[in-house]
Order: C-alpha cells, then structure tokens, then sequence
C-alpha cells in the first residue's frame, strides 16, 4: 500500500484519521501503531517479524542503557549500544546484500553457496537507522527512555515515514511520542503538505517514468534518446522521493508530529558537496552525527 493509491487514500487514510480523532489522547498511540503495523503488513506480509524483532531489541537496549549510565556503569553503557548496532546492521546487511554476496561468490568459482533467495522489507533501512538511534541518544543524554513499549515500537513503525522516510531520530520526536497537540491549522497545514506531495508524485513523477522506461528499454540507443532518457530519470526520481518526503511530513503534522525536512531544492546545488547537504538530508545528518563525528 503506497500513499498514492486508491487504497489507502479513499480508505485506508480516512478511516484512521476518524479513528485517531475518536479514540482521544489517551489512546492515540495504541491506535496508531495497529495502524502502523496494519499498514506495514499489508505491504510485507509475515517479514513484519523483523520490524518487531528490532522493536523489542532496542526498547530493551534502551532501558539497560538508561539504568546503566545514570548507575555510571558505562562498559554496559557501550556494550548496550554496540549490541543494538550489531543487531541493526546484522538485519540490514543480510537482507539487503545476502543475494548479492552469493551471486558474487558462485560466480567467481571459488565455492558454490546454495541460499534461498532472500526478500527485502519494505523500509528496513528507515526503521532500522530509526531503532538504533534510540539507544544512542539515550546512551549520550540527549533523551530520556520512554517507560511505555507502546510508545517506543509507535516511533520505530509509524506509517507515515516507515517506507520512504525521513529519516527521525528519537531526539527529534521524544516529546512528542508522548504528549502532542492535535490542532486544525496544524491539520490544515499537514495536508496541504500532503497534497503538494501527493501532486509531485502522480503528476509529475508517474508522468515522466514512462519516458525513462521507453528510452532506455530499446537497444539502439541514440544520443538524443538517452539525453531525453536521463532528464527525464532526473525529474522522476527527485519528484518521487520528495513527494514521498512531504506527504509523510503531511501526514506526521496532521497526526500532531514535526518531522524533519529531507529536500532543499537539490537540483539549484552548485557542487557536489552542496547537493549531498540538500538531497535526502536526515540520512546525511544520521551519518554525520552518529558515524562521522565519533570517529
């Protein structure tokens, strides 16, 4: 289920939002993560074991880590956080390069590896970057822990930026995942955003896809075609994944949330350096904060 299908806008999306107002605040985040999880399901299937399997993970890393640095046991403290990185990256890894390392391998000749292929989650990458960043902004003090495991596995799976990000880090939301204002300019804001997502997505990213599809599908393939083939690729993929980006920033105001923004104009860079600061921005300040800096 994508945000741009029938499914979900015409039945998926109202019959939440009539819910969540229902419920009322006590009972928000148990409605929204049977959404979350409902939601996950419908488009994985039986590997929402692995987004449960990290969700209990690093709520349990999360409380060790808690107890352990405000008891000054800081080996634990390390050990605590280098157990929920392992088991993170661990998931990742196979999942999403287990096929190519044995392709790689068979095909040198050095051994043969018989391994059923091996099917990736939807979202791993966001949900498994999101889960480590719990236990180590606690591990650091810029968080605290939260006491309910509901609150923790709604962080982890919340629907709206579960697939395609942003990518929020704990510190980011903390507050938020337990008290939040549900408000109707917030609302209207949220899904005006939404709506200007969902605009650069089917409008102008479905319509190009074709193009870019057709120009590279042939096999004699001219210098005017592939030109035309890789304008067209260009628009296609900032306006999916950036219409993905505001309709989840949508979603997450009109549900009480403030994500973080994940495009600044991309394409207006003037080098390298200043479009990788502009594209995809919460996976470039995940690295910058949690790989880069500490080494």
């Amino acid at each position: 289920m994508v945000f741009s299908s029938v499914t979900f806008l015409f039945y998926f999306l109202p019959l939440f939002l009539l819910g969540y107002v229902a419920v009322g605040r006590p009972l928000r985040n148990t409605w929204l993560l049977v959404a979350s999880l409902l939601f996950y399901t419908w488009g994985s299937g039986e590997l929402v074991w692995i987004l449960l399997v990290s969700t209990v993970v690093d709520y349990s890393l999360g409380r060790l880590v808690a107890w352990a640095r405000q008891a000054g046991r800081f080996g634990i403290v390390r050990a605590g956080v280098t157990l929920s990185v392992t088991v993170n990256v661990g998931l990742l890894a196979y999942f999403k390069y287990a096929n190519f390392f044995v392709e790689e391998v068979s095909s040198s000749g050095l051994m043969s590896i018989e391994l059923a292929s091996v099917t990736l989650p939807i979202g791993i990458s966001f949900f498994t970057f999101q889960s480590m960043s719990y236990t180590i902004d606690i591990s650091r003090g810029r968080a605290d822990h939260l006491d309910n495991p509901i609150d923790f596995a709604v962080y982890v799976s919340m629907f709206p930026q579960l697939i395609a990000g942003p990518i929020v880090r704990f510190h980011e939301i903390a507050d938020e995942i337990r008290e939040r204002t549900v408000t109707l300019d917030r609302f209207g804001d949220g899904a005006v955003r939404f709506t200007h997502g969902l605009f650069k997505k089917v409008i102008v990213a479905d319509a190009v896809a074709p193009v870019a599809d057709a120009a590279f599908a042939g096999q004699d393939l001219t210098s005017a075609t592939a030109w035309v083939g890789l304008f067209a690729y260009t628009v296609q993929i900032y306006f999916d994944f950036s219409g993905y980006s505001d309709m989840a920033i949508g979603l997450g105001l009109m549900l009480g949330f403030h994500f973080p923004e994940n495009f600044s104009r991309p394409y207006s860079a003037l080098s390298i350096t200043d479009f990788w600061r502009r594209w995809h921005i919460t996976l470039s300040n995940w690295f910058r904060d949690y790989v880069y800096i500490p080494l």
